[in-house]
């Protein structure tokens, strides 16, 4: 009997772990950003970016036209800034902007992420106020009310000047 209680407490105390775990939000981006000036130089973390500098993504580092794989699900693609930890809620993303599929597929090559170019969203407030960001691409469904993939950075917008600089990718 008493093997039946201990069995049976420690069953009730994963459960109630594993319900905590799994509120836990995943904001981990689904692969590398490396982001590319507009003289085709791949961008190195740290560097200081102008707001309205020319900023192109790639999933890879060798060149700025490797492209990000959308799930044949996808609808469309956004690039957009949001606060950290709300990189796959549309809803929530300060700033964004459309992208279209590279024709005949779903993957998107060489998106614009300057931020000056994130034509919806309050922009002055983010050039303003600056803070911790990321700034990436994603792959939406539902006419853009759902992220299924979400590639970003991390960056960190200077307040008054919209200045950024990106940190490495994790």
């Amino acid at each position: 009997m008493l093997r039946l209680g201990i069995i049976l407490a420690l069953a009730t105390s994963l459960t109630s772990c594993a319900g905590t775990v799994g509120n836990v939000v995943d904001v981990s981006s689904d692969g590398p950003v490396f982001i590319f000036d507009g003289g085709d130089a791949v961008v190195a973390p740290g560097t200081k970016m102008a707001w309205n500098d020319d900023a192109f993504a790639s999933s890879v580092e060798a060149t700025e036209y490797a492209e990000f794989l959308c799930p044949e699900s996808s609808t469309g693609g956004f690039s957009f800034l949001a606060e950290r930890g709300n990189e796959k809620s549309p809803s929530a993303w300060k700033m964004n902007a459309p992208l279209g599929f590279r024709p005949g597929s779903h993957s998107l090559l060489a998106p614009v992420v300057t931020p000056d170019w994130l034509i919806n969203g309050d922009f002055a407030q983010i050039k303003a106020q600056g803070g911790s960001y990321s700034l990436g691409v994603a792959c939406v469904e539902n006419n853009g009310l759902s992220a299924s993939k979400v590639f970003f950075r991390s960056i960190t917008v200077t307040a008054g000047t919209g200045d950024w600089t990106a940190d490495p990718n994790k």
